[in-house]
C-alpha cells in the first residue's frame, strides 16, 4: 500500500480508513470518453489547443475529443486529456492542464487539483517525478508508476500560476502578484474545466498544494468559500505538503539545523540573526527584504542567496532532504522529455515554451513572505484539511509547521493543542510510517524517511 495513498485517505475518505493496496496499473480495460465521440478533425499539431472557444460555442463534445492526449513517445498509453483554457482574455492569459481520470474506473472517485509550488514550478514535475502514472528514465523512455494517485483518484495537473510551465500570458499584467490573483485565475480555470468534464462536477473536489502551494491551496479554497463553488462543484477540502503558509512563524531554522548537527553554535547564531531580521521585515511590511533573508537561510533560489548559509556552513547544494546534498538527477528528466516534438504534439502544446520559474517568481517576490493564515483558518473551520511534512526536509521542516499551527486560532484550537500524537502504521504492517495529530477533520502528519518531495521519496513503505 502506498504511504501517500494511505495518507490521502485521511483527507478524502468519509471516515478514517486506509485504502486498498495500490497494485500495478492495468490500463487495458480503462474506459475512455473519446471512444464514444464522433470522428472529428484534429487540432493542428503545430499549434496549441485552446478549448475556451469550444466552450463558448457550447461544442463541449468536440472540446473533449480534441483534448484527448495522443501517443506519447517511448511511453505506454494511459487515457488522459490536455489543453489550454483562457482565464483572462484581456491579458491573453492561458492555463495548461493535463487530466487523468481514475484508472480504476471509479466514476465517483474524488477529483484532486494538484498545485506545484516554486513559485513557478511546472506541474509536469508533480506528474512525472512525484505521483502521476508515468516515470521517465534517463534514456527518456517512460514506464508506468506502480503507485500513483491517478489509480484511485481523478487528478488534474495544472501549470499555475499563469506563466508557469506551458501556461502563458502575453501581458505583464497577466502575471500574478498576490494570492488573490492566483485564486481568481484558478477559479475561472475550474469553472471552464468542469464544463468540459461535467460528469466530474458532482464528485468531491480536493485541492492539494506542495511547498509554495501551501499558499495556493488556501487561496483558491477561500475564493471558493466566499464566491461559491464554480460550476456547482462539491468542494470538500485541501491538502498541504511541506507548505509555506505563514513565514513569520515558520522561521526558527537556527535551532532545527543545530539539533540536526548541520551547524555549530556560532553558525546557529548567524542564522538566528538572519531569521530575526526576516521576521522584523515581515512585521514592517518589507516583504522583499524578508524574502532575501529567508532565501539566504534555505537557498530557495540558490543563485540569489548571498550568502548561502546551507552551502557555506554545511556543504548542501540541495535543501530538500537532510540525507542528500545534491539534487537527484531524475528530477530534470521531464524537462528533456518535454522538448520532444512528439510529446508536444500529443499533449497539444505545439510550439509553446516550457517556461522557467524566473518571471513568475519575479512578480510574486513581494508575496512570498506574506501569510495566508487567516484564509487557512476559514478553511480549517469549514472543510477537511490535511497537512503533511517529510521528516527530512530542510526547506520547510515539520517542526516549523508545528510552530505555526500552535499559533493558529480556530474552532478546535484547544482540542488540537491537547490532542495526543498517534503512531501511524499502514494496514497489515509493523513499520512506523509516521505520526498523526488529529482533531475533527484536521490532520497534521509527519511522514518518516521523506524530505520535501514526500510522494517521490515515500511512494511505498515495504
Amino acid at each position: 500500500m502506498t504511504a501517500l495513498n494511505s495518507l490521502l485517505s485521511l483527507l478524502l475518505a468519509s471516515n478514517v480508513t486506509f485504502l486498498s493496496p495500490a497494485n500495478e496499473i492495468d490500463v487495458t480495460h480503462v474506459r475512455t470518453n473519446a471512444d464514444v465521440f464522433e470522428s472529428s478533425p484534429k487540432n493542428d499539431p503545430e499549434q496549441p489547443l485552446f478549448l475556451t472557444p469550444y466552450i463558448e460555442n457550447r461544442d463541449i463534445e468536440r472540446a473533449r475529443f480534441l483534448s484527448k492526449v495522443g501517443k506519447l513517445p517511448n511511453s505506454p498509453d494511459v487515457p488522459s486529456y490536455s489543453g489550454l483554457l483562457t482565464v483572462n482574455k484581456q491579458h491573453d492569459s492561458n492555463m495548461f492542464f493535463w487530466f487523468f481520470p481514475a484508472l480504476n474506473n471509479d466514476t465517483k472517485a474524488p477529483v484532486i487539483l494538484w498545485l506545484q509550488g516554486g513559485p513557478g514550478a511546472s506541474d509536469l514535475l508533480g506528474l512525472y517525478v512525484l505521483h502521476g502514472p508515468y516515470i521517465i528514465r534517463k534514456n527518456l523512455t517512460v514506464e508506468l508508476r506502480s503507485h500513483t494517485w491517478a489509480k484511485e483518484f481523478n487528478v488534474i495537473y495544472v501549470d499555475n500560476p499563469v506563466g508557469t510551465g506551458f501556461s502563458f500570458t502575453n501581458h505583464d499584467d497577466g502575471y500574478s502578484k498576490d494570492q488573490d490573483h492566483v485564486a481568481d485565475n484558478l477559479y475561472e480555470f475550474l469553472q471552464q474545466f468542469f464544463k468540459v468534464f461535467h460528469e466530474y462536477a458532482s464528485n468531491d473536489l480536493y485541492v492539494i498544494g506542495e511547498s509554495y502551494g501551501g499558499k495556493y491551496a488556501p487561496a483558491i479554497a477561500y475564493k471558493i468559500h466566499v464566491a461559491g463553488p464554480p460550476a456547482q462543484i462539491k468542494f470538500k477540502g485541501i491538502g498541504i505538503g511541506n507548505g509555506l503558509s505563514d513565514p513569520e512563524t515558520q522561521m526558527n531554522y537556527s535551532d532545527y539545523y543545530y539539533q540536526l548537527g548541520l551547524i555549530d553554535r556560532k553558525q546557529a547564531e548567524i542564522i538566528r540573526n538572519a531569521a530575526e531580521k526576516a521576521v522584523q521585515h515581515i512585521r514592517y511590511g518589507s516583504y522583499v527584504q524578508a524574502r532575501e533573508q529567508f532565501n539566504n537561510i534555505v537557498q530557495d533560489v540558490p543563485q540569489e542567496a548571498h550568502p548561502n548559509y546551507l552551502l557555506q556552513f554545511a556543504g548542501y547544494n540541495y535543501a530538500y532532504n537532510f540525507l542528500q546534498t545534491e539534487e537527484p538527477e531524475d528530477h530534470s528528466y521531464y524537462k528533456k522529455y518535454a522538448e520532444l516534438p512528439e510529446f508536444r504534439n500529443a499533449i497539444h502544446v505545439g510550439n509553446l515554451t516550457l517556461n522557467q520559474p524566473d518571471k513568475v517568481r519575479q512578480f510574486l517576490i513581494p508575496d512570498v513572505m506574506k501569510s495566508v493564515k487567516q484564509k487557512l483558518v476559514t478553511i480549517m473551520n469549514n472543510y477537511k484539511v490535511l497537512i503533511y511534512n517529510g521528516q527530512l526536509d530542510l526547506t520547510l521542516p515539520y517542526v516549523l509547521m508545528v510552530d505555526f499551527l500552535s499559533k493558529v486560532e480556530w474552532k478546535l484550537s484547544d482540542e488540537y493543542k491537547n490532542a495526543d500524537r498517534k503512531i501511524w502504521r499502514l494496514d497489515g504492517k509493523d513499520e512506523v510510517a509516521g505520526y498523526v495529530h488529529n482533531v475533527g477533520d484536521f490532520y497534521h502528519v509527519l511522514v518518516r524517511s521523506a524530505g520535501h518531495m514526500v510522494p517521490y521519496e515515500q511512494p511505498e513503505l515495504d
